[in-house]
């Protein structure tokens, strides 16, 4: 469960890097100024980081060990 932890913080901050200046310009100009790179990229992590968080709430509610 630690690697599943560390996956996800780790993923986090890519996306963060990438979604916070997608939001800008979506903000300033079109949804259609975004990368179709840029969408996959963010939709790829944000899924990742879902299935880490499921993952986790799964084993924290079943009291596995996640430590």
């Amino acid at each position: 469960m630690k690697e599943l932890d560390i996956f996800r913080i780790f993923a986090s901050f890519p996306l963060i890097g990438i979604f916070v200046p997608d939001v800008a310009t979506a903000l300033q100009s079109s949804i259609s100024a975004i990368s179709t790179a840029h969408a996959i990229v963010d939709i790829t992590l944000s899924v990742c980081v879902l299935i880490c968080s499921i993952g986790i709430y799964y084993a924290e509610s079943k009291g596995l060990k996640t430590a």
